[in-house]
Order: C-alpha cells, then sequence, then structure tokens
C-alpha cells in the first residue's frame, strides 16, 4: 500500500510536470510562430499553462481520493504526502516559468510598472529613492518642488554634479494652450512653471545647489513628450504629458527602467541606454537656453 501511493504519487508528479512543461513549450512556439501576433493576445496565452495545473491539480486530488478514502492507521501521512506533492511541484514549476517570461522583462531594464503614478511610485517616493544625482525632463517640476522632501533630495545630492532641469520655458504659448485644453485659467501652467522656477533659484543663489535649468525650445512645433527622471543615473521613471487631460498627469501610467549591474550585461541592451541617450540629447540642444535663474522671478 505505501510503496503503490508513493509510486502513484512519483507517476502523477512526472506527468503534471510533462503536461506544463508541453503546454510551456507549446505557448512560446505559438508565440513566435505568428507573423501577424497581437501583443494583446500574449497576456492570454497564459491560460494554457494555468489550464493545465488547474486541471493536473484536481485530477490529482480526485484520484488519491478514490483511491485512498478516509484512512485511519499510518497511511494519512502517505496519502497527504500524495495530495500536496503534486500542487507543490505543479505550483514550483509553473513559478519557474512565470519567472522566465518576467526574467525578459529585467533583461531589457523594464523592472516594473504602474498603472497611475500616483498609486505606485509616486513622486515624493521617486524623490525618497535620491541618493546622488538627479536629471529631470517635463514641464515645470511642479510636482516635484512642491514635495516636502524636495529640498532635502537636493541637498543630499553631489554637490559635483549638477542637478539638471530640462523645462518648458514660461513664456511658451504651449503652457497657455494646455491649461485652456484642461479647461483652467489660461495661465495656471505658466504660474505652476514660474513657482517652480522661484523654489529652484531660491535653492541656487540662496543655499548654493548645484542646479542648472535650461528650458525646451519655444515653437508650437515641439512638445515635452515625455517626462523622465533619471535617478542616481540608475533608475529611470518614464511617463508622458497628455496636455489637456485632467488630473496634471497623476494618474497616467509610469515605467520604472533600470541599468544593469557590470555582471549582468551592457546597458546598450536595455531600454535605459536610448533614454538616458534621448535626455542627453535634449539637454545638449538646450545649452543656448540656459537659464540665469533671475528671469521669471
Amino acid at each position: 500500500m505505501t510503496i503503490t501511493s508513493l509510486g502513484e504519487s512519483l507517476l502523477a508528479n512526472i506527468l503534471c510536470a510533462a503536461i506544463i512543461s508541453a503546454a510551456s513549450q507549446i505557448r512560446i512556439k505559438w508565440v513566435k510562430s505568428r507573423k501577424k501576433l497581437d501583443p494583446r493576445s500574449v497576456k492570454a496565452s497564459f491560460l494554457w499553462i494555468l489550464g493545465p495545473w488547474i486541471l493536473s491539480n484536481v485530477i490529482n486530488v480526485l484520484w488519491i481520493s478514490y483511491k485512498s478514502p478516509p484512512i485511519a492507521n499510518g497511511n494519512s501521512l502517505i496519502n497527504t504526502i500524495s495530495i500536496v506533492s503534486v500542487p507543490l511541484i505543479s505550483s514550483v514549476l509553473c513559478f519557474w516559468i512565470i519567472w522566465r517570461q518576467l526574467d525578459e522583462f529585467w533583461r531589457v531594464g523594464i523592472y516594473g510598472a504602474d498603472v497611475q503614478v500616483q498609486q505606485g511610485i509616486d513622486y515624493e517616493r521617486a524623490l525618497s529613492i535620491c541618493k546622488e544625482s538627479l536629471s529631470f525632463m517635463g514641464t515645470g517640476a511642479r510636482k516635484l518642488t512642491e514635495q516636502s522632501n524636495f529640498h532635502a533630495t537636493l541637498s543630499n545630492c553631489r554637490r559635483d554634479k549638477p542637478i539638471r532641469f530640462l523645462l518648458s520655458k514660461p513664456t511658451d504659448p504651449m503652457l497657455r494652450e494646455a491649461a485652456r485644453n484642461a479647461r483652467k485659467p489660461e495661465y495656471e501652467y505658466v504660474n505652476n512653471v514660474t513657482d517652480s522656477l522661484q523654489i529652484l533659484s531660491r535653492l541656487k543663489l540662496q543655499q548654493g545647489l548645484n542646479i542648472e535649468v535650461r528650458f525646451y525650445p519655444e515653437s508650437s512645433a515641439y512638445l515635452p513628450i515625455f517626462r523622465l527622471m533619471i535617478i542616481d543615473d540608475a533608475v529611470c521613471l518614464l511617463s508622458y504629458n497628455y496636455f489637456g487631460e485632467v488630473g496634471e498627469g497623476r494618474q497616467l501610467p509610469q515605467l520604472h527602467i533600470a541599468r544593469p549591474s557590470a555582471a549582468a550585461g551592457s546597458v546598450k541592451y536595455t531600454f535605459f541606454y536610448p533614454l538616458e541617450g534621448y535626455f542627453e540629447w535634449l539637454w545638449k540642444l538646450a545649452e543656448k537656453d540656459k537659464w540665469d535663474f533671475k528671469e521669471f522671478i
């Protein structure tokens, strides 16, 4: 009885592992073979793994219950092992399969996402991550400068490396147009940018922090679509501007991009590389639009 039960349990585990592994391989081949694969269908393809996992566990429990109804004496331990082993081993196998899928995101630098900024790494939490350096690209940085830990964060940054802000110039007509589209007072966004500049000016001129501010080209043909926050040259929080949208960006999604460690591989094969390069490119283009920390104040 004992040997038979253990043998059946071992066989059940082997069959379960084979079924889930086969389902995983079929899923991978199906995804790669589709010439017109809709990325949205990849999420549903995980049901190919979930389905066999549930089915194999249900069959295992029913089979053990049928072969070994409630038993007294010393066979209860064997029954427990037989019933628990398949769900445990199959769960570990499913976890490994999902881990491999997630590893593909991690290897290209995508470590997480927020459905809404305000529900994830919001502006206060983002500042709390910063220990050495900060480069920000956005409209006016108002959502950063209004945080209670903004001053402390900038004060803790390295003094030998500038804290960089690439912002919209307060005179840019795009700010007034965006305010009108959002059904706000025409100069509300202009005032928000000016308020941020006043805070940055005080930190620069009175506190002596190593801050540098540059402005986007003042042109109706250019819009600062993306919002980037590069923290300690290692983490990039990526969101975007939706001008005219009520909520001022807090309800928009956000990606967490990370620079790989030296042992993990080249940064060129991650999304951190182009995002960092994009910021540096725009920063150099804005060379002629350096702010003197006195204008607009």
